[in-house]
């Protein structure tokens, strides 16, 4: 992916400010309470702030103006600024940017979410659906049949060149696990299904 040069002046920019951020002292202790945490020691518990209405925050330093291709770093970086200037808590920024591995759907499921968005005026990513139930018989599920999920090495590498270029001569860029490659049961049969019907 090639960046354009007012690309990379505005994610060099926020990339500058995120490096600062990293090497404070602050991560060093942070990430150490993080460890000691998950060591099961006795230490203050965290307070994390994981899950952001990003959508519906109006202010123009979320704003994302970079090619849309580059949208997954742009927004990282815009975030994880608003949220270490306005509501950080112990929020710890590593001093290695990780980039997540990408990965593809190669065969779904074998049914589709059915449904109906309901669009609010929020701004907000997120929307009611009404869903259509999937899943009424014997035959429904016999449709069902494992997914096949294949990393994607060229998507890895394209985006870990991004970073690389962005970050360059800031701090190191690597990359990382596949990120949220998840399989939420509650969520899944609801969209299968519908609320409603699981009621």
């Amino acid at each position: 992916m090639r960046i354009s040069a007012k690309d990379r002046r505005i994610l060099r920019r926020l990339a500058e400010r995120y490096s600062e951020i990293a090497h404070l002292d602050v991560q060093r202790q942070r990430l150490d309470r993080y460890a000691r945490s998950n060591a099961r020691e006795a230490v203050r518990p965290l307070v994390l702030i994981d899950e952001v209405p990003w959508g519906e925050i109006r202010d123009q330093a979320l704003a994302n103006v970079c090619d849309p291709e580059l949208e997954w770093l742009e927004s990282r970086l815009r975030q994880t600024l608003f949220q270490w200037d306005h509501f950080q808590v112990d929020l710890a920024v590593p001093p290695v940017f990780r980039v997540a591995k990408r990965s593809r759907l190669l065969r779904d499921i074998g049914i589709q979410v059915r449904d109906r968005q309901i669009k609010g005026d929020t701004g907000a990513y997120i929307s009611a659906h009404a869903y259509e139930d999937q899943l009424r018989t014997e035959d429904d599920l016999a449709r069902l049949r494992e997914p096949e999920i294949a990393y994607d090495h060229a998507a890895s590498e394209e985006a870990l060149a991004a970073a690389r270029e962005v970050f360059a001569g800031l701090m190191g860029v690597e990359l990382a696990g596949c990120g949220a490659l998840g399989y939420n049961i509650w969520d899944e049969i609801a969209v299968f299904r519908g609320a409603e019907n699981l009621l």
